[in-house]
């Protein structure tokens, strides 16, 4: 873990801290690779793919000879040197035309794999609608109690994909294309309902075929067997057959039109890219790998109240800044030693003022300040004189 490496210098120490969970991630680069065989439905997929994903995508032009399920070294290397933990990589053969192999790193190693493949592909260019901005995060809409799960703490393993549960390839697709396109994660009350362009919907259309005859892959690890290939692979996972079913990718652009009343009327238009994927073979990450990739920092509150407990008139702000409120007691102001201006004079001042005798002790003091201050400027004036007839002469 990145965490156990100790740093040698100020310089890996920055490099460290930047690949710290944080409480709020930043989003996340993807890479979309080009396999050694591709077909022009592949290419306009990763094309599409990467559109939705700018400007936090970086595609490669070059095919290159990369196997996920197998050897899966070339993504961890150009994981680490982009500085990315997602992947897509298309690839077409015979046994399997038209794949796409999602991907997901971390701590450098692939965490886990969902192989789609291209049943119906329709380009953006196709559709006369307005596109998507680049940086937008779209709304996610996910139809079909096969992507339902518990928000309970024990089922945040299987949300995530984790596990060999069947039904655990529908959450493991849903929790890779969140991660794919969600983009920065923001607090609830930061979301701006008004710059929302676009809905991602994703849904299933099952094939009719029950179920229960593909139980988590169970023929394909005896197809291993039998070959003499281990079927753990990658940290102990094993690779899985995913239920057969047809999965439908659709982008929407949102229209609001003037409904008379302060909320408008919202209209969904088919943008573009439109897919229908076919779940094949996926790769889950194992419970502890999971468990460690899904662990949370603790927030600003959590550290700063740390081994001290629940403390009175002590918060926390939105900048993760401790602040506490001081309560003093009642203060005389009338103690201060502020400039005696008229409007701060109290009741005393001004019977002194009314006060004859006080009147003409300190009339004598003014008459004596002014006749000093007459002689000073008639010295003045004096000495100008003389300097002016010097420089005459």
């Amino acid at each position: 873990m990145l965490g156990a490496v100790k740093p040698k210098n100020a310089r890996s120490k920055r490099a460290l801290a930047q690949r710290e969970s944080r409480e709020f991630e930043h989003a996340k680069t993807a890479v979309f690779v080009k396999g050694h065989r591709t077909s022009e439905r592949v290419n306009m997929a990763l094309v599409e793919l990467a559109a939705l994903k700018k400007p936090d995508a970086i595609p490669f032009n070059k095919q290159n000879d990369v196997l996920p399920f197998e050897d899966a070294s070339s993504l961890e290397f150009w994981g680490q040197k982009n500085d990315a933990s997602l992947f897509v990589v298309g690839s077409s053969q015979k046994k399997r035309p038209d794949n796409l192999c999602w991907v997901r790193l971390f701590d450098g190693q692939v965490l886990d794999i969902l192989e789609l493949g291209i049943k119906n592909a329709t380009s953006m260019r196709e559709f006369k609608a307005n596109k998507p901005s680049i940086g937008m995060r779209p709304l996610f809409h996910f139809s079909g109690p096969e992507f339902s799960a518990d928000s309970a703490d024990g089922d945040r393993l299987m949300a995530a994909g984790a596990g060999t549960d069947p039904s655990g390839a529908f959450l493991h697709l849903k929790s890779l294309l969140l991660d794919f396109y969600r983009g920065e994660e923001l607090n609830p009350n930061q979301i701006a309902l008004g710059g929302l362009e676009h809905v991602i919907s994703v849904s299933v259309a099952p094939t009719g075929r029950p179920q229960e005859e593909h139980k988590g892959g169970d023929d394909l690890m005896d197809l291993y067997r039998a070959a003499g290939i281990p079927a753990s692979v990658h940290g102990g996972s094993a690779v899985h057959k995913c239920p057969p079913c047809t999965i439908h990718f659709r982008v929407y652009m949102v229209r609001m039109i003037a409904s008379g009343s302060k909320t408008p009327r919202v209209e969904l238009t088919l943008s573009g890219p439109s897919f229908d994927f076919e779940l094949r073979r996926r790769l889950p990450a194992g419970i502890d790998r999971m468990t460690q990739a899904l662990k949370r920092p603790k927030t600003a509150e959590q550290k700063t109240t740390q081994g001290k407990g629940k403390r009175k008139n002590v918060e926390t702000d939105e900048m993760g800044d401790m602040v506490g409120r001081i309560h003093m007691g009642r203060q005389d102001l009338s103690a201060l030693n502020t400039k005696k201006v008229k409007a701060l004079r109290g009741p005393a001042a001004d019977e002194e003022e009314d006060n004859p005798a006080f009147d003409e002790a300190g009339g004598d003091e003014d008459e004596e300040d002014a006749e000093e201050d007459d002689e000073d400027d008639a010295e003045e004036d004096a000495e100008a004189f003389d300097e002016e007839d010097e420089e005459e002469e």
